[in-house]
């Protein structure tokens, strides 16, 4: 009796496996599953890196291609002051600028201005009586005042002492005449330096020429002679500035 209950018991055992089998609920193992459970971390690795780009955008401390990384820096515009307006304000000097030491301020002299520092700027001032610089700007007028010539750019005044150009107070507005004033050209581009030899070159020629010295009173002849050999000097400054590549009116 025993034995027929352990053997239907078995039998019955047996069938519920073949159902099992034959409807799927037990499964046999297949040997894909490994690679299948490989391959998952990659699907979430993909979705952490996914989240981590995202994290990082939302932290700011991320940023995409250099178009985001750059930004347009605005241009600052330049101030030019116009020519020989006091009180200008310049960022920087002009290139070529020299530097005068006076009465203990540093000067900066460019092309007939005249530069002060003013706080990280450059202000443009009118020039001490006494400050004295080798060359005179390029366009300057020749004038010769009760004898004396003076050297005038703008509404600055120079006299000749040695080899330098020194700055001084205007002549009386009664006094100013300019029917023998030259002007003088560079043809050439010849430079500061060039037109400042050539100029005292040719100063010296004409006084040895005609007798007539404009850096002395009167151009030290008697003063009825005055006007007659500052004429003649002024003719022979002309044929030698004109001579060595000058245009003179």
């Amino acid at each position: 009796m025993t034995n027929r209950i352990t053997s239907s018991t078995g039998l019955l055992a047996l069938a519920a496996t073949t159902l099992m089998l034959s409807t799927g609920a037990l499964a046999a193992p297949d040997s894909h599953d490994g690679r299948q459970q490989q391959q998952s971390p990659q699907h979430n690795n993909s979705g952490r890196q996914g989240d981590s780009r995202d994290q990082r955008r939302q932290g700011g401390s991320y940023q995409q291609g250099p178009q985001h990384s750059h930004q347009q820096q605005p241009q600052q515009p330049v101030t030019r002051a116009p020519a020989g307006q006091r009180g200008s304000v310049v960022p920087q000097l002009p290139s070529g600028y020299r530097m005068v030491h006076h009465r203990d301020h540093d000067y900066y002299y460019v092309r007939g201005l005249w530069y002060r520092p003013h706080g990280g700027s450059f202000i443009i001032v009118m020039p001490p009586v006494g400050l004295s610089i080798p060359v005179l700007p390029t366009g300057y007028v020749t004038l010769t005042i009760g004898g004396q010539p003076y050297y005038r750019y703008e509404d600055v005044y120079y006299v000749q002492r040695g080899a330098q150009y020194v700055v001084v107070d205007a002549p009386s507005s009664a006094q100013t005449s300019s029917t023998d004033a030259l002007f003088i050209y560079p043809a050439r581009n010849q430079s500061e330096q060039q037109q400042a030899q050539d100029k005292y070159e040719c100063h010296q020629w004409g006084s040895n020429q005609t007798g007539y010295d404009p850096t002395q009173p009167y151009g030290g002849v008697a003063a009825s002679q005055s006007v007659a050999s500052r004429a003649d000097y002024q003719r022979a400054m002309t044929a030698c500035l004109e001579a060595r590549g000058y245009t003179v009116r």
